[in-house]
């Protein structure tokens, strides 16, 4: 009887060194299946993010030409013009206001004002 364990365990021995012998280059096949297909994967990612950019980049220049083309000073005065009805303001519209011309309610107390002339 003990013949027959002596000769199972050498059985289990030559089956697990088999074992170990098929599992560690298997192990090694996967990690670098998956280590490709990770590789892959952030191809793909990096292709979809600099395809992002790039449209991106081309609807600032798009918006930047159109801010440009808005921001014209003769493109406001027309706009003003047609929308609003406004005009350029004339000389004759234009009333300057000089302290002198109004009497300081403190004659004491020195009035200044940023908006009148002296």
């Amino acid at each position: 009887m003990f013949e027959f364990f002596k000769s199972s365990l050498k059985d289990a021995a030559v089956v697990a060194r088999t074992a170990v012998i098929v599992a560690v280059p298997m192990t090694i096949l996967l990690f670098h299946v998956w280590n490709e297909y990770r590789i892959v994967s952030l191809g793909y990612e990096i292709a979809d993010v600099t395809r992002e950019h790039r449209a991106m980049l081309e609807e600032n220049k798009k918006l930047s030409i159109e801010a440009a083309v808005q921001g014209r000073t003769e493109r406001i005065a027309m706009v003003a013009r047609e929308r609003f009805g406004l005009e350029q303001v004339r000389a004759h519209q234009v009333v300057t206001i000089r302290l002198t011309d109004i009497a300081p309610p403190n004659p004491k107390a020195g009035v200044e004002h940023a908006s009148l002339d002296y």
